[in-house]
């Protein structure tokens, strides 16, 4: 795991290069792209599946475009990471989904990943029940940051994340006393 956590370092590095240097890599975004349109419903290798989601994390904003040409497989992807039964690959994909909310340069294109906003709302809800802070925080700061971007978007679900507000402020145990 350590040294694929290195090589999607190494690959993140090279496509920030790339980026900040306006520079195109058809093949590793391809590669990138590549990664999302495998079925992960039967993987077992949740750590691959992790990094997979850390390199579209961070190479959003490289691949953003050629994204949109594969929104059907991309929303398959996060359809089934969302459905998953795992909080940290949950958690990921909410960073992701605020890295596409972030890119979208119109109202169609945020609106397309507007459908995974209850889904980040309720692995914030999970993380608080299963007490789990770090993935807490991580999912709190996504929220903040599409309110701040795409406002609308999170108004749509004002009662849900009303809720999620109310719960997170009657919890009194956490560790981190910054939460509440």
């Amino acid at each position: 795991q350590k040294l694929k956590n290195k090589l999607i370092d190494v690959f993140t590095e090279i496509i920030n290069k790339l980026d900040d240097a306006e520079e195109d890599w058809p093949s590793l975004k391809q590669l990138c792209i590549n990664l999302i349109q495998q079925d992960i419903s039967s993987t077992e290798d949740i750590a691959t599946i992790e990094s997979i989601l850390r390199l579209f994390r961070d190479a959003t904003g490289f691949i953003y475009l050629d994204l949109l040409e594969k929104i059907d497989q991309v929303i398959s992807f996060f359809k089934q990471v969302f459905a998953s039964r795992h909080m940290k690959l949950k958690s990921v994909a909410s960073e992701c989904v605020n890295e596409l909310i972030s890119y979208g340069s119109d109202e169609k294109e945020t609106q397309i990943f507007s459908q995974f906003i209850f889904n980040v709302l309720e692995v914030t809800l999970e993380c608080l029940n299963k007490n789990d802070e770090d993935n807490l925080k991580s999912n709190l700061q996504v929220i903040i940051e599409i309110s701040s971007v795409e406002p609308d978007l999170i108004a749509k679900h004002f009662k849900d994340l009303f809720i999620l507000c109310m719960k997170i402020i009657d919890k009194k145990d956490f560790a981190d006393e910054k939460l509440r």
